[in-house]
């Protein structure tokens, strides 16, 4: 990912995750920073992905934003993982996205097609910069059944 050079990325993201998530004193959440994700996707990897392309380094090599965007649209289906129902973070865009996952059950497949080709939720179109069919797969294996984010988390450590 790009440094943005106003903060480094893998600090924030340890900052994150070791204190702020921990401290009960900073009321930080994954459903608060999922807050109008459809919004922040495109600045956080869009651009990146895009800087990528014009310096004309590989893209399709990439493992996190790829895991990152499949794991979004997996909870874009309304279900922990679990399989039980859970609320979605507020997101203007939330009716448009949620539209193509709307009722999908685990193992369903569904036409992605449309969200991974949408430069306005990620910044490009995933399949001109070859990581549409990576996060397809990803997502499908993703909500394969319960527990299947979990183990697909555990596998990474």
């Amino acid at each position: 990912m790009a440094n943005p050079g106003i903060i480094n990325p893998e600090k924030f993201l340890q900052e994150v995750l070791t204190e702020r998530f921990p401290n009960p004193f900073i009321p930080d959440t994954p459903a608060r920073i999922n807050c109008d994700a459809s919004q922040k996707v495109p600045v956080r990897f869009g651009e990146t992905l895009k800087e990528r392309k014009a310096r004309g380094l590989d893209i399709a090599n990439l493992e996190a934003i790829p895991l990152f965007i499949a794991l979004w649209l997996r909870y874009r289906m309304g279900k922990d993982d679990n399989g039980a129902v859970m609320e979605l973070s507020p997101d203007p865009r939330l009716p448009e996205v949620y539209k193509t996952l709307d009722g999908l059950q685990f193992g369903d497949k569904v036409d992605l097609s449309p969200m991974l080709s949408d430069a306005k939720t990620f910044g490009v179109d995933l399949y001109e910069v070859k990581l549409a069919e990576k996060i397809e797969a990803l997502f499908y294996e993703l909500s394969a059944g319960a527990g299947a984010v979990s183990r697909k988390l555990a596998e990474l450590k």
